[in-house]
């Protein structure tokens, strides 16, 4: 729209027509003046509306910041605190793991002194069992202490018996199946031990060049 600036004048007063143009004129300029001012308004409204919305997210972070510093400065204490706490529980365990490792190592090493000595001892009494049992066999004359001649003498003295025996009974109860009744084994005993007997002196003075290993061990 052409703007009109400019009314003409003559003998009648202003020109009718372009005084109504140019009130029509200012009519629109005004009027698009006040819609530009209403949609301002509107955009100032909404910058408000925004302006107001950041403010309270700006608040609610200034408050959640806030509280999420108090609230880790309280974790933090608390972690702190915690991890004292188990720090120095964990210091006492290693102490006490510490006391209780060399307690039983010093045991174990003591039982061990003591169970090496013990197999020492062990093994310097076998030792010397193993040595007096050798000098004890090389020693020993077995042959003296069973004679051959009296067990032979023993063993004739049985046949004799027997014979005088066989030839005492009547032919018709002989036979191959007769057994030593109680007296003939009593009879028998009394001349094993009469044998015995005769020996024994000879037995006892060999006693003296023998070993007795229960003695020397301290057996009773």
């Amino acid at each position: 729209m052409e703007r009109i600036s400019e009314v003409s004048v003559n003998l009648l007063g202003y020109n009718r027509k372009q005084v109504n143009q140019l009130v029509e004129h200012k009519d629109q300029v005004i009027k698009q003046l006040e819609q530009k001012q209403t949609l301002l308004m509107q955009q100032i409204e909404s910058l408000e509306e925004k302006v107001s919305y950041y403010q309270s997210i700006e608040s609610a972070l200034k408050d959640g910041l806030l509280d999420a510093r108090q609230t880790g400065n309280e974790i933090i204490k608390q972690s702190e605190e915690e991890a004292e706490k188990r720090l120095n529980r964990a210091n006492e365990q290693v102490v006490q793991f510490k006391e209780s490792f060399i307690h039983y190592s010093r045991e174990l090493a003591q039982n061990g002194n003591a169970l090496k000595e013990k197999l020492q001892t062990m093994q310097s009494q076998v030792l010397t069992l193993l040595e007096e049992t050798q000098s004890f066999v090389q020693e020993t004359d077995f042959e003296a202490c069973f004679p051959a001649k009296p067990l032979e003498r023993l063993m004739e003295q049985l046949d004799i018996y027997e014979e005088e025996e066989l030839r005492d009974l009547p032919q018709s109860n002989f036979n191959s199946s007769h057994q030593l009744s109680n007296e003939e084994k009593i009879e028998l005993q009394r001349l094993i031990h009469e044998v015995i007997q005769n020996e024994a002196q000879q037995r006892r003075a060999r006693e003296d060049k023998l070993v007795d290993f229960k003695k020397a061990k301290g057996f009773s």
